[in-house]
């Protein structure tokens, strides 16, 4: 009895072991890399030159993070069968999250500033779901958190309007009440906390912000005839929008008020500034800008002066003394809307 109760013993000990399948765990290596959009201008504002990746399980814990100086790709092994949320991140310090950051909800609490990119370069951020079965190339594309304004040329028309022959000339170009920090995952309905150039030129900007923002020039604008100044200046996106639009044309109203502008410093509209000498007398232009997204850029065409500026660079001029047209454009210039301002 005791022998055959040890047959059947071992007997179910062999049909349980053959009926036990061992999970195995296998690992794939990886290379991400970026995709960029292509710019239509020489200036390197889609240059990657750090990548940093960050791998998330679906419970948003970090199951990976690496950072890769190079800017080519990173390299990573990650488990097959696992779904994740992998985030790649361009021109980011070394060390940004520190040692701490451990989940995704964390990210919201870390900001860029663009005042770094000329030393480290535009951050850009991209995301993707994967499920990896086999090794191989993971494209990630990527898209600015910044925002772009463009100025394309000048053009008065004194004359035609009924004033006297002027010496004009152009001094400065330039963006006021700007936005510098910018949230790495919500950037349209981000606060700034940081700002710059607040209702008029800094006197003591910083020599890191002047090629973002400011263009110097001692440039003559002969009356009717269209003068080429191209500019491009870099910000963070600025959700506020506090200009008073007309209820059925949808345009800003001529006489340029703006809710909230007091004389006290609050956020509101950035607006590229044309500083000029008429005559000897300073006048300033300022062109009010929709609220700025990251990732587009903002194109000014086809701007005239048809008559005198403002005493105040933060004070707006009505339609009868600047006229020209916006375009809103995606960073590469592939899709945009254009709106006229005469």
């Amino acid at each position: 009895m005791g022998k055959r109760f040890a047959y059947v013993f071992v007997a179910w000990l062999f049909l349980c072991a053959c009926g036990h399948k061992e999970t195995v765990v296998r690992y794939v290596s990886l290379d991400f890399e970026a995709a960029t959009v292509k710019s239509a201008l020489p200036f390197e504002d889609n240059l990657v030159k750090t990548l940093d990746l960050l791998v998330f399980r679906q419970d948003g814990q970090l199951e990976y993070a690496r950072h890769e100086e190079n800017g080519a790709s990173v390299k990573a092994k990650l488990q097959t069968g696992v779904p994740y949320t992998c985030f790649l991140l361009s021109n980011l310090p070394a060390g940004f999250f520190g040692e701490d950051f451990m989940r995704a909800d964390d990210m919201d609490a870390f900001h860029a500033s663009i005042s770094e990119a000329l030393e480290h370069g535009f951050v850009m951020v991209g995301s993707t779901d994967c499920t990896f079965e086999s090794a191989g190339k993971v494209t990630v594309e990527i898209t600015h958190l910044s925002s772009k304004v463009q100025l394309d040329g000048i053009s008065a028309a004194f004359l035609q309007n009924g004033l006297a022959k002027l010496k004009v000339s152009l001094d400065k170009v330039y963006l006021t009440n700007v936005a510098m920090d910018e949230s790495l995952l919500s950037a349209d309905t981000y606060t700034p906390q940081q700002w710059c150039n607040c209702m008029r030129l800094d006197p003591a900007l910083p020599s890191s912000l002047r090629p973002l923002l400011l263009a110097e020039s001692s440039l003559e604008i002969p009356d009717s005839r269209r003068v080429e100044t191209p500019c491009t200046f870099y910000c963070a996106p600025n959700r506020f929008d506090t200009v008073q639009y007309d209820p059925e044309t949808g345009r800003p109203l001529d006489d340029g008020v703006h809710v909230g502008n007091t004389p006290e410093w609050s956020p509101r509209n950035t607006r590229l500034v044309l500083e000029m000498t008429i005559n000897g007398i300073k006048n300033y232009y300022p062109v009010t800008l929709p609220a700025l997204k990251g990732g587009h850029c903002y194109r000014i065409k086809n701007l005239v002066l048809l008559g005198y500026g403002a005493e105040d660079p933060d004070k707006p001029v009505g339609r009868t003394r600047i006229a020209f047209s916006l375009e809103v454009q995606g960073w590469d210039y592939a899709d945009w809307q254009e709106e006229e301002f005469e």
